[in-house]
């Protein structure tokens, strides 16, 4: 899988970027350093066939088909505060989403 992830620069300013640099558990960090709260979360789940950067970040032939999750997080007062896009392969995987 891999991600990109969309935020307002005003509300996380010094936030880590670049590869490798997102922190692991995300919705605890903004909480943690921005005093943000997610408190819900849209998700919208598609298939697609994969573009260049999905083969070549997936290891995929051409063609290949990919899961896209893409989902908005909105805070207390249900504002969208983070936007996500992911492309996945399901090849020996299944996607599996739990929320509590």
């Amino acid at each position: 899988m891999h991600e990109h992830l969309t935020l307002p620069a005003q509300g996380v300013p010094d936030f880590p970027v670049g590869k490798n640099r997102v922190p692991n558990l995300l919705y605890l960090y903004l909480l943690e350093q921005y005093g943000i709260r997610i408190a819900a979360v849209r998700e919208r789940v598609t298939a697609a066939l994969a573009d260049g950067e999905d083969r070549r970040l997936l290891r995929l032939p051409r063609p290949s088909a990919v899961l896209v999750i893409d989902d908005v997080a909105y805070d207390q007062a249900g504002a969208p505060v983070l936007l996500t896009h992911r492309c996945a392969t399901t090849r020996g995987y299944a996607y599996i989403n739990e929320i509590r």
